[in-house]
């Protein structure tokens, strides 16, 4: 593609010679007083600070060269203390040899009101400073002088650019309020792009209207948008910017008359057999796995057992450099003997040896979660920046990542549980599904009150599936004497005696956690009676959910079920007065559940608190049952239970 473009950009360049340009509709310079003396947003009288303008405007350029210009001015007001880092930018610019982006200009200044009149404090060039953030991005940070609460900073600065396949984009939404945003784009008839509108809040402006200049007719389009709500970050859902209101712009087709005409528009089929003939030669080599492969067929006499021997030497034998990618970064040999890759180059690896083993087994395309939105209806390779691996093991698919060190054969990390992978194989599209997993928690933990001055328990933690990935995850670098001093760090009224941790001799993905345990504090005494709290351990105690309304997703990732079950013995000499009234809420089609339950028995006071989420995602219209039910847990799991001195 990259190819094509120079030869569009060449032809381009014999057919015109003009400039397309126009003015912003703000000027640099020039702001009103009563903006500076502003003292709160009334729209979001909250708000640290809020962005009064911020006006984009791309245009192409034919000068010696083709090349589009994308000019920005945007205006900010600083409201409190926790505003200021709102005067830092970062300009992130791609240089890839040929392929390029440069920053032209950049200017600006800050504005405040000293002894009743209007101070202007511009930016210079110690305030701009630029740092070679990968080996193909550049990335300016602009640190703007003298602000303070009250001030309004305002910047303007344009960046030219040649990547013709993908647009400068828009965002019109902020996690601060936006007063106005507007943005201009006008492209010569040549050239033809998919735009993509994103995100939940409407815009004002949407229109397109046609031009021509010395015969050659462009493409206007003009976005804007008023009074846009600052978007509030919540827990359990993907990257931030796949949800913002905004504008992406994807390369369709190039139509020169005369010269040349190229259509980049795609189909999933055709993203797999291009991301298949990327693999060919790769997938075909592997002469030097050939020694693992030997000792694998030695060692292994079924297909399960050499699948997991297989993940287990890329695992143990390649170190990830943390790098994301669809593509290896050089030839998988040079990663093998380095000893070191990107996810692409450890992955496509395994595929290799697996395949060499006898065991079906292809590349998967992930867009991670913090890629965002995997949208499935607009087919493009850009839309992945992962790679897992998936084996056919005796009819069933196991997916796998062996850029994890604790990870186990049908584990993946958290970060690729998005939507669905594309799998790389022959036939027909087939996609992968991501979020299958389920995680199971058992909390059993035996409580001692037969002497209050002296109590005794045992917390015993069973982990399932993804629930023991997790915990794998969170304890890989920790000493059993570091995993004690966070547990204790976490419930400062345990200290605990002993610990043991083992994994499930029949379930290599399970295992079993035990703390015996001293406990103080976890009573309250007033008269003749004892409050007794009985969620000694993992009590939900705020609910995540804080926003009134929701407007996208609510992304757990994978299904989950919890249980804590409690047995408490009753101190000598008490009964019980009074204990929480049982519940159980259930969510909408079959979504999941929370049931709470206390009650006597012979072995003393039985609690039971199980929380189960059957669906990895639910809709924006369902975000007020998850709510509620997240209350309800945070309420039962505080109240007591009250106990009576019996005289």
């Amino acid at each position: 593609m990259k190819k094509m473009l120079r030869i569009v950009i060449a032809l381009f360049l014999l057919t015109s010679t003009h400039l397309f340009a126009k003015d912003s509709k703000i000027k640099l310079g020039d702001v009103p007083r009563e903006e500076i003396e502003m003292e709160i947003y009334v729209a979001d009288s909250s708000a640290p600070a809020v962005i009064l303008n911020d006006l984009g405007d791309l245009t192409f350029q034919v000068q010696n060269s083709l090349e589009y210009s994308f000019k920005r001015i945007v205006r900010i007001k600083i409201l409190t203390k926790e505003g200021l880092d709102y005067a830092n930018f970062f300009i992130p610019l791609y240089d890839g040899g040929s392929s390029r982006e440069s920053l032209r200009s950049i200017k600006g200044f800050t504005y405040n009101i000293t002894d009743g009149k209007v101070e202007k404090t511009k930016l210079d060039k110690e305030s701009i400073h630029r740092e070679q953030t990968s080996d193909s991005y550049e990335t300016t940070k602009i640190t703007f002088p003298n602000v303070q609460p009250g001030s309004v900073i305002e910047l303007e600065y344009t960046i030219n650019s040649n990547l013709f396949g993908k647009l400068r984009g828009w965002n019109f939404q902020s996690d601060i309020p936006v007063r106005e945003s507007e943005y201009t784009v006008e492209i010569p008839e040549y050239f033809t792009y998919r735009i993509h509108s994103k995100g939940y809040e409407p815009m004002d402006v949407s229109e397109t209207s046609y031009g021509s200049l010395n015969g050659l007719t462009t493409n206007k389009y003009r976005w804007k948008a008023s009074n846009m709500p600052a978007f509030k970050d919540e827990p359990f859902m993907l990257a931030t910017d796949g949800y913002i209101a905004g504008l992406d712009f994807e390369l369709s087709k190039v139509n020169i008359p005369g010269s040349v005409y190229k259509d980049f528009s795609s189909s999933w089929q055709s993203v797999k057999t291009e991301m298949t003939d990327e693999y060919q030669t790769e997938l075909n080599g592997g002469a030097y796995l050939k020694d693992a492969e030997m000792a694998i067929n030695v060692s292994c006499a079924d297909n399960l057992s050499k699948t997991k021997a297989a993940f287990e030497y890329i695992q143990q034998n390649m170190k990830w450099n943390e790098r994301y990618g669809i593509y290896p970064a050089e030839t998988l040999r040079k990663a093998f003997n380095d000893k070191e890759g990107n996810c692409a180059d450890i992955n496509l690896m395994l595929v290799v040896l697996l395949n060499r083993l006898g065991i079906e087994s292809y590349p998967v395309l992930v867009c991670s979660r913090g890629n965002g939105v995997l949208n499935m209806f607009i087919p493009k390779i850009t839309a992945f920046d992962y790679m897992v691996a998936v084996a056919n093991v005796d009819g069933q698919e196991v997916l796998l990542d062996a850029t994890d060190a604790v990870s186990k054969c049908g584990d993946l990390p958290f970060r690729c549980l998005n939507m669905q992978g594309l799998k790389i194989a022959p036939g027909n599209v087939a996609w992968v599904e991501l979020m299958n997993f389920k995680s199971e928690k058992r909390v059993n933990c035996n409580l001692n009150l037969s002497d209050l001055d002296n109590i005794s328990g045992q917390v015993v933690y069973s982990h399932k599936d993804y629930s023991a990935y997790l915990f794998r995850k969170e304890t890989e670098d920790k000493t059993d004497d570091r995993i004690i001093e966070d547990f204790e760090a976490d419930y400062d009224w345990i200290l605990v005696d002993e610990f043991k941790k083992k994994d499930m001799p029949d379930n290599d993905r399970a295992v079993s956690v035990q703390y015996d345990c001293e406990f103080t504090d976890i009573f309250q005494e007033s008269g003749d009676m004892l409050y007794v709290n009985p969620i000694v351990v993992e009590r939900q105690k705020t609910n995540p959910f804080t926003l009134k309304e929701r407007k996208y997703p609510v992304d757990f990732g994978f299904s989950s079920r919890e249980d804590l079950v409690f047995i408490i013995s009753l101190p000598e000499g008490y009964k019980v007065e009074t204990l929480p009234e049982p519940i159980k809420v259930v969510l909408p089609e079959d979504g999941g559940s929370f049931t709470y339950l206390v009650q006597e028995s012979p072995l003393g006071i039985q609690v039971l608190s199980k929380v189960e989420i059957k669906r990895s995602v639910f809709v924006d219209s369902e975000y007020a049952y998850i709510k509620e039910l997240f209350d309800q847990i945070v309420k039962k799991q505080s109240e007591m239970i009250v106990l009576k001195k019996q005289s």
